[in-house]
């Protein structure tokens, strides 16, 4: 488990320093250039926004749903009278207190991993209105800006939710002994490690396909993004953000 949280931390420390390393950082750019291309043209990208927007709820829909009757059942094993019943299929400790503090911790990732989903399509159900308001209209502080900002926020408790999940299934992994979620954790890091920052090599050929025309990838990114509105200026361009929240 410190293993899993330190690679976290690390993750996160990535993200901030250099985004465009991993895959959650690059995620982010695009969303912000896919909100930008929308706002650009939504007479004719309304209904793609929403069905987009629509497709990323229903994701975080089931997965909350897997979520809640998988915590219910172990909430129903964890409130049992008798939990040494299931000591027969437990390979580890069979000691009450033993079994019950494991799950209970697979009861917590599983709810951690529905409350992180339920965020997830609050933000997104809110981002299915603000992505179809005019930019030319009196909207106050609604910018393109505040639309990506909840779009970045609905994406990373997705990825929160996600993760839950990636944790309860190694703490069951627990219940037929510490060795197994041994070996769960170990290779589940470095499944992450190559999920979360194989995007090198895409940023690596997107550079040299792109050379020629010049620009970092940030750059590339927000040129195709912005080449409408620079021609019609509706909305105001700004500079590239180094740092992804």
């Amino acid at each position: 488990m410190i293993l899993f949280a330190l690679y976290h931390l690390w993750l996160y420390y990535r993200i901030k320093k250099d985004p465009l390393k991993t895959v959650i950082g690059v995620n982010h750019l695009a969303k912000r250039a896919w909100v930008r291309a929308i706002l650009a043209d939504q007479d004719k990208k309304n209904i793609l926004a929403v069905q987009t927007l629509r497709n990323s709820v229903m994701a975080s829909s089931l997965f909350a749903t897997t979520a809640i009757v998988l915590s219910s059942a172990i909430a129903t094993i964890v409130t049992t009278k008798d939990i040494s019943a299931f000591a027969p299929v437990v390979l580890g400790s069979k000691n009450f207190n033993v079994l019950w503090a494991k799950f209970v911790l697979i009861f917590i990732a599983f709810v951690g991993a529905f409350m992180c989903h339920i965020q997830s399509i609050r933000y997104l159900n809110h981002v299915g209105f603000l992505i179809n308001i005019p930019m030319d209209a009196e909207t106050g502080d609604i910018t393109p800006e505040y639309v990506v900002a909840g779009l970045v926020l609905g994406a990373n408790w997705y990825t929160f939710g996600t993760r839950g999940f990636y944790l309860a299934f190694t703490l069951m992994l627990w219940l037929f002994g510490s060795i197994p979620m041994f070996v769960g954790i170990m290779l589940l890091v470095p499944f992450l490690y190559y999920q979360d920052t194989s995007v090198g090599k895409y940023e690596k050929t997107w550079k040299e396909k792109e050379s020629k025309k010049g620009g970092s990838l940030v750059e590339q990114i927000q040129r195709r993004a912005w080449r409408k509105e620079s021609r019609t200026g509706s909305v105001e361009k700004v500079e590239p953000i180094p740092d992804i929240d």
